[in-house]
């Protein structure tokens, strides 16, 4: 004769211990422009479109799961301390289009961007991406890939995007050897 009582027991601690065992929490990460630009570069094929990107971006914004903002040395990085937010005529860029201009930069890749002292590098509706080159005396323009230009562009979407879809701000020297800047504003 078998003896039920001890196995179900045995079942119902087992259930027990697997219902206090804690799961790990489970949150979609924070979408993060800088880290699309990657994904462009290096699997264009794949990667998001603008509009992907920006609903990709609007639906980890709005959500109540999403990874907070970590302080500086987290995991989940959303600002760059390079980037300046500010408000200069004439006036921030709407977000949507300054997206459509990154991709446009981040699909030139390794092409060389090259500032004098003031270049548009893409317009779009209401949104301009522009390199200004500040040089110390004697130098004359700079250049960076396009792709380096994307990428602080999107550090600066991941900074200074509002939560009314528009955007403005900077980025100082976007690479170790140049002294340009990138700006994200309205035309």
């Amino acid at each position: 004769m078998v003896h039920l009582a001890p196995l179900s027991l045995a079942a119902m601690s087992l259930l027990t211990l697997a219902a206090a065992t804690p799961t790990a929490a489970t949150t979609e990460p924070v979408f993060s422009f800088a880290k699309w630009v990657d994904d462009v570069v290096t699997n264009p094929e794949t990667a998001l479109s603008p509009e992907e990107a920006w609903q990709a971006y609007l639906d980890t914004a709005n959500s109540t799961t999403s990874v907070p903002v970590a302080a500086r040395g987290g995991v989940e990085k959303r600002w760059d301390p390079e980037v300046s937010c500010n408000n200069y005529d004439p006036g921030p860029a709407w977000a949507p289009d300054a997206v459509w201009c990154i991709n446009n930069l981040a699909a030139k890749g390794s092409t060389a961007c090259v500032a004098g002292s003031v270049t548009y590098f893409c317009t779009r509706g209401r949104a301009r991406i522009t390199g200004v080159y500040s040089p110390p005396s004697g130098r004359v323009g700079q250049t960076s890939s396009c792709q380096q230009v994307a990428q602080s562009a999107g550090r600066i979407m991941d900074t200074c995007t509002a939560p009314n879809q528009y955007v403005e701000g900077s980025r100082m020297n976007i690479n170790p050897e140049t002294f340009m800047a990138v700006h994200i504003r309205a035309p």
